[in-house]
């Protein structure tokens, strides 16, 4: 909820921030996933579509995401379910559209790949070497946690850096947003840090919120020193799904 870099530009711009459609604004009389979806904290329906909301020091945006369903990944190397997520302005610099791509991983976890773009064909192409972030259990309990090291920015020159996450499954909560009033969201922790030293302080902290049959509807990512002038939160302001 994935996730180019987790930094905050990047939470930002492809989302995470991340990130899920076009009915309009502030409306409340969307209707979740059908069937086997409905029982998912992040449905992955082709013809989906989320609108979010971002605020933060740089401005607001509003972001759709564009479930596109399944595609090939370059070299061979397997299926991925990609989301399309376009900036709907105002254009503070980002890409317009970025692919980001899902799939569970062998252990069970809802993993993000976000270092993808599209070729002149509309294929899927890699941008530069990135690892899959996981971003959710599929069968989350409170109290469940996770650590993971990902590779970031590394080119077939060289460069780039390890990057440390940690997931814990927090609480089951209450939360309001412009899509809708939901009592039992699943609220998942997340910690960054530019290092693979679990030492060294976390960079950022989010806090996303999952409710079944609708996915994400909000994550608020804060600094750790606490200014809260650097919090950037998202919210749904309105989905739909295929009939």
């Amino acid at each position: 909820m994935i996730h180019a870099t987790q930094s905050t530009e990047a939470r930002w711009a492809g989302l995470a921030c991340a990130l899920l459609v076009a009915a309009l604004a502030g409306c409340r009389d969307n209707h979740p996933a059908q069937g086997s979806a409905a029982e998912e904290l992040f449905p992955l329906v082709p013809g989906t579509k989320w609108v979010y909301q971002v605020k933060g020091q740089l401005g607001n945006l509003e972001i759709e995401h564009h479930a596109r369903g399944t595609m090939d990944l370059p070299k061979g190397n397997g299926t991925i379910f990609v989301v399309d997520e376009t900036n709907r302005g105002p254009n503070l610099g980002f890409v317009d559209t970025q692919p980001v791509g899902y799939f569970v991983d062998d252990e069970g976890y809802l993993s993000r790949l976000t270092a993808l773009d599209y070729d002149d064909e509309g294929k899927l192409m890699y941008v530069g070497v990135e690892e899959p972030t996981r971003i959710l259990p599929i069968n989350p309990e409170i109290g469940h946690s996770w650590g993971q090291l990902t590779k970031m920015f590394q080119t077939p020159s060289g460069g780039g850096g390890v990057q440390g996450w940690s997931g814990e499954v927090e609480a089951n909560a209450e939360v309001s947003v412009p899509a809708g009033d939901y009592g039992d969201a699943t609220v998942v922790y997340l910690t960054y840090r530019d290092s693979d030293d679990p030492e060294q302080p976390p960079l950022m902290v989010y806090r996303d919120y999952y409710v079944r049959g609708v996915g994400l509807v909000r994550s608020v990512a804060d600094d750790p020193s606490g200014d809260v002038a650097k919090r950037i939160e998202t919210v749904l302001k309105s989905y739909s799904f295929p009939n």
